[in-house]
């Protein structure tokens, strides 16, 4: 459980979409009431406010277990994902238009402030947005795989063509419509700019002078000599920092 709990903490953006989400769907169903109901005499807006908190309520009970379900389906068939997502999807949205309308046949026997047609709006209109919420997280979680995917460099290690793993690059330098990888194997030469391959590699890489990136992964240290700042990576090697790019954000970089 506290694993679980881990994992979605860590997964910022997607409480923040889903607090927004909430935050949408109880505006547009306050605006459908009073449009649909608001000419009546006995209007009451309270109904729509408690129908609403306890959507709310089983919404952050059930959210979680949405997206582990989808995550799990991601990790697991990452080349069939929609597939099982969308049985997992059509599941879901099943069970909670079962479980609506078990509600929905309850307010035809107790006395509760909606019923009929009224408890039909709510109760319809909350499955679509099931069903929309779930589309969403799935999307989600898969432009995340996309965007977690290993960075690759191709270019030329000698005569031969190599690719290998961004990570696997100590820095980078800058020479003419070229650029050097320094691996602990050798130099590959690729045709880039620096600025491309800033943009590509941000935020593992940094940027310390207008010839060089830097692996986070290799600064071990800094040092200063009167006004000039260098960085020392794991190789031995010393970098100067240039004065445009000071101060330089190494949180990531040395403990």
């Amino acid at each position: 459980m506290k694993e679980i709990t881990t994992t979605l903490m860590a997964e910022r953006k997607y409480f923040v979409f889903s607090l927004l989400y909430l935050l949408v769907i109880g505006v547009v169903m306050m605006a459908q009431n009073y449009i649909r109901y608001g000419w009546h005499d006995t209007y009451n807006p309270w109904p729509t406010v408690v129908f609403l908190s306890i959507g709310l309520i089983l919404f952050i009970a059930v959210a979680p277990i949405y997206y582990l379900g989808i995550e799990w389906i991601r990790e697991k068939y990452p080349h069939r994902f929609w597939l099982p997502a969308t049985a997992w999807i059509l599941l879901t949205v099943l069970i909670f238009y079962a479980f609506s309308s078990l509600l929905l046949y309850l307010t035809t026997l107790a006395e509760v402030p909606f019923k009929g047609s009224y408890a039909r709006f709510y109760f319809g209109r909350a499955v679509v947005f099931h069903l929309l919420y779930l589309l969403v997280t799935a999307f989600y979680l898969l432009r995340k795989e996309r965007g977690t995917e290993p960075k690759h460099i191709s270019g030329t290690l000698g005569r031969k063509k190599v690719t290998i793993k961004a990570d696997q690059a100590k820095w980078i330098e800058a020479d003419d419509h070229y650029l050097k990888v320094h691996l602990a194997e050798g130099v590959i030469l690729t045709r880039s700019t620096l600025d491309q391959m800033t943009e590509t590699l941000n935020p593992d890489f940094i940027r310390i002078h207008r010839k060089y990136l830097v692996n986070r992964q290799q600064v071990i240290g800094k040092e200063k000599n009167k006004r000039d700042e260098y960085l020392i990576l794991s190789t031995g090697e010393r970098l100067k920092v240039g004065r445009s790019y000071l101060p330089l954000d190494l949180q990531y970089a040395i403990d």
